[in-house]
């Protein structure tokens, strides 16, 4: 009897048809074995018989079985009007789709300014990872940025050169100033 009550489970599929076949090899074996079992189900199917000819399924009338179609046909016609992103189903509630649209164009704006700021910043800042050929060209814009200070540069140069020269052309000048120097020691 233990044996048999592990098979309760496999009584009830068995009756409505929904054993599957590795199961219902084994339940066959069983009942084959089983007087109770195979009793059990005999009471088990005469009981479902006389139940389903005693109480015949309900049929609905014409006017009810009308009125769910037209329900059914006026709930397709709406969501078939529907835009197409009405129709998309996602699994958030309605109040959280304005914040979740909200928030994503607030991220598109300040990542658009960031990465322009980013990018200005990276431009001319050095920094110890550079390669030596980024660097050459950070050099190289700004000897452009300041090409007007370095062509003035250049000129005072050009004009020091020609003081020393003159300086150096006219011994007058210079033991004037070494007098003048040692007056000033005494």
């Amino acid at each position: 009897m233990q044996q048999c009550s592990d098979y309760q489970e496999m009584l009830l599929l068995d009756v409505y048809g929904e054993l599957n076949p590795l199961e219902r090899h084994a339940w066959a074996n069983h009942l084959g074995a089983c007087e109770h079992c195979r009793k059990e189900k005999e009471q088990l199917v005469r009981l479902l018989q006389t139940i389903k000819t005693a109480l015949p399924a309900p049929t609905p009338s014409p006017d009810k079985i009308a009125q769910h179609v037209r329900s059914i046909q006026g709930k397709l016609r709406e969501e078939a009007d529907l835009p197409w992103w009405r129709k998309v189903r996602f699994f958030l509630p309605q109040r959280l789709i304005p914040a979740l649209t909200s928030a994503c164009l607030l991220l598109i704006i300040v990542s658009w300014f960031g990465l322009k700021e980013f990018k200005k910043f990276d431009i001319l800042s050095t920094s110890p990872q550079t390669t030596s050929e980024e660097q050459i060209n950070r050099n190289d814009l700004e000897v452009v940025e300041n090409l007007d200070f370095l062509k003035e540069m250049g000129d005072v140069e050009k004009l020091v050169k020609h003081l020393d020269e003159t300086d150096s052309q006219s011994p007058s000048t210079k033991t004037k100033n070494n007098s003048n120097d040692g007056g000033d020691d005494a």
